[in-house]
Parts: C-alpha cells; structure tokens; sequence
C-alpha cells in the first residue's frame, strides 16, 4: 500500500487522488481533514518550531503502509513524464517504478548561487531566517553524540545544494531509517536552545536543520536518489505555470 500525506495548516482547496493522497493537519485543528498529527503517537505540540516535521514523525510512528510519503498542500511532486498542457502528479504506479532503481524520491536540489550550506546558513541570520548559532549546535550535536556522522557533516556543509521542503517518498524500512536518524538529534538540538523568545522564521528552526541533515543522511548511507521537480499549487496564471513547467524540466 502506497500512503502519501498531503500536509495542511489551513483549508484549502485540492484536486488529489483520494486513494492515494491523504490529508494531514498539522498544530490546532481548525478544520477536516483525513488525519491529524496530534492523534496516536505525536509531537504536534512541537508544530510552530518542527513546522512539517510533526506530520513526518506521525507518519513514522502510525502509518501501516508499505511506501509513504510526505508533500504540502501548495508543493506535490511532479510525475516525471514529461506534459506541456499540465501539471501532472506522481501517481502510485510510477512511484513504485521508481523504487526498482533507487531508494527515496526528493525534491530537485536547491543549489544555492553565492555559499556553501554552512555560508547559506550564517548568511540567513542577517535575512532574519535563520540564527547561525543553531548550525554550531547541530555540528556540535553530530560531533558529540553522532560522530560516526561527522566526517560527512564536515564534507556536506560546504556542499552547494540541499533538498527543500522536508518532502520525501520512500518504502517503510527507508523512513524508519531516515526518522530514527533525525528526530534523536532534533530533540538534542531542542534542549540546547531557547526559542521561546524568537519572532518570525527563526522560530522554524527545527524545519530549516532537517532541511540540511537529508544531505547528510543521504551520503552517509549512500542512498540512491530519484529528484522530482515540484508542483507549485497557487493562483498563477496559466502561462506562468507553464513557463514554470518548462524550467522544471531544465
């Protein structure tokens, strides 16, 4: 069985495969949805630091399915059959194609244009998104509790791409592996920092450092790597998402 949760923090209109895509609430419930990340085992009162990451830890300790997956209710994965009138998703079939060849499907990487991830972090500080000395935390964290990590920590920092978005499709065993990795240093992480205090993005801390640690996650244990570009689900015109359609394939 083939499970991807489409998170969600308000209602929204959307046009998905019922049978394959679910919906998931993440913080106060406000409104209807298929599931809620503070039902079962949870952190949803973790949501307004670990952002979507709530719903990835609901998944991981409630779901039965054999492949699952997470994406936004404005960010899907895109099929990789190639479609000039539309934007196609993933479907079930094609996603259990893919697990022929590699082990989890992410977004296409980031790269980003003037830094590393460690300058792309400190930089954020001075856009108001990040607070540089979580990144220390965290390398501090790998070095001190995880160092058969951080060799790898060492090279992926000065990479010049991550995967956004905390997306991500895999078979079980895969998402176990990869949320058993994470959540143990999120929550080292937690108790090392005060973001009580925080305003705006930097209260997103915990969404930001996972962003970084799927690097570090993926070459640590050489995983395989199918990149999707991602549906964008807003009001553009039809011709922007077009021209979007077509730089996606670029």
């Amino acid at each position: 069985m083939c499970s991807i949760y489409v998170v969600c923090h308000k209602e929204t209109k959307l046009n998905i495969d019922s049978e394959l895509r679910k919906t998931i609430h993440v913080g106060e419930k406000i409104f209807q949805c298929d599931y809620y990340d503070y039902d079962g085992e949870n952190i949803s009162d973790k949501n307004s630091t670990f952002c979507e990451l709530t719903a990835i830890y609901w998944i991981w300790k409630n779901s039965k399915s054999s492949i699952m997956g997470l994406e936004h209710y404005r960010r899907f994965f895109r099929n990789p059959k190639i479609s000039l009138f539309n934007d196609k998703m993933i479907d079930g079939k094609t996603i259990k194609k893919i697990f022929g060849k590699y082990d989890v499907i992410l977004p296409k990487k980031h790269y980003l244009k003037r830094f590393n991830v460690e300058e792309d972090y400190k930089y954020g500080e001075s856009l108001g998104n990040h607070i540089f000395n979580d990144f220390l935390i965290l390398e501090n964290v790998i070095k001190t509790h995880f160092n058969d990590y951080y060799n790898d920590f060492c090279a992926i920092k000065k990479l010049n791409y991550y995967y956004p978005f905390n997306m991500i499709i895999c078979e079980k065993k895969v998402f176990d592996s990869f949320c058993s990795f994470l959540f143990p240093i999120l929550m080292l992480i937690e108790s090392k920092i005060d973001v009580s205090s925080r305003k705006g993005n930097t209260v997103r801390a915990f969404g930001y450092l996972a962003e970084r640690l799927m690097n570090l996650w993926i070459v640590h244990n050489k995983k395989k790597v199918k990149e999707l570009s991602v549906i964008i689900n807003d009001d553009s015109s039809a011709l922007k998402k077009f021209f979007r359609r077509i730089k996606s394939w670029l």
